[in-house]
């Protein structure tokens, strides 16, 4: 009775913290996407679900072992081939709001000059307090932003902030 009752409190205090990095980033994250960038903009990114429901954006999933996309799942992360699909927002997952602690392939992505001269940095949104977990969302240059969008980006859970903009 007692590991029960111990495994029930544990998988609430999981349910809680993800219901809260929903609430407080990945809803508000796919809300702000879909009121920033024009409606036919793909969005590339690794945790597919609540962000792009939210956002009604096109998406693909960028995870390195994905499933969801057949090519990745057949053939590996590839730079080129995430490139050849233009998207125009990428979120890529990262342990810290200022540190890049990602996966090696998107580190290695988004390290390439491929992405530095198409993409600019806009913020972090912190979706995991617990793990340090953010998103680092990038919007290729031809993508049109307002600043009352640049200014009303969500930042997620906690205090701490990064932008990539100096309004």
């Amino acid at each position: 009775l007692a590991f029960s009752l111990y495994g029930v409190a544990g998988l609430h205090r999981e349910t809680s913290r993800i219901e809260t990095g929903h609430r407080e980033c990945r809803i508000p994250l796919g809300k702000w996407l879909q009121s920033a960038v024009p409606a036919n903009t793909v969005l590339a990114m690794s945790d597919v679900g609540v962000t792009p429901y939210y956002s009604r954006l096109n998406t693909f999933d960028i995870n390195t072992e994905s499933l969801a996309d057949i090519h990745i799942a057949k053939h590996g992360f590839s730079i080129d081939y995430v490139m050849g699909k233009l998207p125009g927002v990428i979120l890529l997952t990262c342990r810290g709001i200022y540190s890049a602690k990602m996966d090696p392939a998107h580190f290695s992505f988004y390290k390439s000059d491929a992405f530095r001269s198409n993409y600019g940095f806009i913020g972090t949104s912190r979706c995991e307090w617990f793990n340090d977990r953010c998103y680092w969302v990038f919007f290729r240059h031809d993508i049109p932003l307002s600043v009352k969008s640049v200014e009303s980006f969500p930042m997620g859970i906690g205090n701490q902030q990064r932008t990539g903009w100096e309004l």
